[in-house]
């Protein structure tokens, strides 16, 4: 909601929209760390700008359009699969938002009254006045310090191993995705860098498998 309130959908300038999504994604400038030369190739960031801003236009006679485009990548794409996951088929998973009335409601709804970012507490004092008095949770802050820098040492450490006792061919792959993913450990601002790296690696590691697999499997 943050970038939505910060970047108004444009239609004449999509082209920038995608730019300023670009430098918004979690891996951002960290990017070029894990790319070889070849994958960079394949996966530029004139590739995804392009693809940005093809998907921008098909949410362009959204009632809010920006809105409609992430729930129908971001939610939809990545984080939906959450919750099932983590119940590994063994247990009920409801979604509630996504029942076909409700999410109809809801899209419809125009931008200018989500905003602001009130429209949900608002629903709800008007729903529930009882409990109006009731304040909402606030998230957080993320803190940078010593115990988030040994779990994500921690978490690198599984990876590699994972990597060493159960897909050794990832060592040697083409692209040193793992010996690209290590080379970001150095220099300031390293534990940051490396695991906002370390999702995309795992994920960049399993195309270049399936892809060796496929080329296999080719007569």
């Amino acid at each position: 909601m943050e970038f939505i309130r910060a970047n108004p959908y444009d239609p004449a300038d999509l082209p920038g929209l995608a730019d300023r999504l670009l430098a918004a994604s979690r891996t951002g400038p960290h990017v070029e760390h894990l790319l070889s030369p070849r994958t960079n190739a394949l996966w530029s960031r004139q590739a995804a700008r392009r693809r940005l801003v093809t998907e921008l236009a098909r949410h362009a006679d959204s009632a809010s359009p920006l809105s409609s485009f992430f729930f129908w990548n971001r939610t939809r794409r990545s984080i939906s699969a959450a919750p099932f996951a983590l119940g590994d088929g063994r247990v009920l998973t409801h979604t509630p938002y996504l029942d076909h009335a409700l999410f109809d409601h809801l899209a419809s709804v125009p931008h200018r009254f989500l905003v602001d970012g009130t429209f949900h507490d608002r629903a709800l004092h008007r729903a529930f006045p009882e409990h109006a008095d009731l304040g909402f949770a606030s998230s957080v802050p993320q803190r940078h310090g010593p115990v988030l820098v040994a779990h994500r040492l921690a978490y690198l450490l599984r990876f590699l191993a994972h990597a060493t006792v159960v897909e050794p061919g990832w060592w040697r792959g083409p692209d040193r995705f793992l010996q690209r993913l290590l080379a970001a450990g150095r220099g300031p601002g390293a534990p940051q860098r490396v695991s906002r790296l370390q999702p995309l690696a795992l994920y960049l590691l399993q195309l270049e498998d399936l892809a060796v697999r496929r080329a296999r499997r080719r007569p």
